[in-house]
């Protein structure tokens, strides 16, 4: 297997807790359905790691990279809304505190 690394940094923010888990989609099934039974595992262990921890695929050979690189849009734009509606929240529940306090005086 050849080896090649991704060098696209992924859409994670520190402030923002780790997620529990993530959409599958029908498509990433079908995208790897063809795959050998141990390339697609491997896949699906990636795509866990990436998704759920950020972690860059390092180990992949050129079907994987190839299938992890039309995958990994949608995993980034899913993980950018749930960072967005995470920090609106946190904005939020701020500025209700801030309310409070106020009216509280």
């Amino acid at each position: 297997m050849k080896t090649e690394t991704t060098t696209t940094k992924p859409a994670f923010d520190p402030e923002v807790p780790p997620r529990e888990g993530f959409i599958f989609y029908r498509t990433f099934y079908e995208a790897l359905a063809s795959m050998k039974p141990m390339a697609r595992l491997h896949l699906y262990d990636v795509i866990m790691r990436y998704a759920l921890y950020g972690e860059e695929p390092t180990d992949l050979n050129g079907e994987q990279m190839r299938t992890f690189i039309l995958i990994r849009p949608q995993l980034d734009a899913n993980e950018r809304k749930r960072q967005k509606k995470y920090k609106e929240k946190a904005i939020k529940k701020k500025r209700a505190r801030f309310s409070l306090t106020v009216f509280a005086c």
